[in-house]
Order: structure tokens, then sequence, then C-alpha cells
């Protein structure tokens, strides 16, 4: 599962989400709707730990983003949109 609480995002010193919680579990859908530079694209940089929040936590399986080793350290996952991948 993945989940935050009270998570601030921002850039430039603007605030563009703030204090965002939520739980997603597995093999479910969802839908992050807003308007064009509402944040949506940051959020989910967020979430996937690609950056650092302004505040808050992200964690996976109940264990801060953090504490998980970098993505550099794990098998990269491919989709057929990915260039070179078999289809």
């Amino acid at each position: 599962m993945l989940s935050c609480a009270e998570l601030d995002v921002e850039v430039a010193g603007r605030l563009l989400v703030e204090s965002l919680s939520l739980s997603l579990a597995p093999g479910r859908f969802v839908a992050l709707l807003g308007r064009n530079g509402a944040g949506k694209t940051l959020t989910l940089h967020t979430l996937a730990g690609l950056r650092q929040a302004r505040r808050g936590t992200v964690l996976l399986d109940d264990r801060p983003l953090p504490a998980w080793p970098p993505a550099s350290s794990r098998p990269a996952s491919r989709s057929p949109e990915t260039p070179g991948a078999p289809v």
C-alpha cells in the first residue's frame, strides 16, 4: 500500500498541494484530476520519491520511502511504451 500523511508539495516557493493524506491499495485505480498547473505531476513525482516533499511523509508498505533502496538498485519495469521493450 502506498500512503501519505499531511503532504505539502511546492515549487518555486508556491504551495501547490497542502495537507494531502491518502491511502492507495494495490490493484485499485485512482484518478488525480485538476487544471493545468495544479500540481498533479508534482504530486505523483513526490509520491514516487522523485522529489522531496516540503512537509509530510510518504510510506510504501508502512515504510518511509527513504528506507527503501534507491531505484537504481531495483530492477527496472518496462512497458510497451518503453523504447526497446519487447512487444
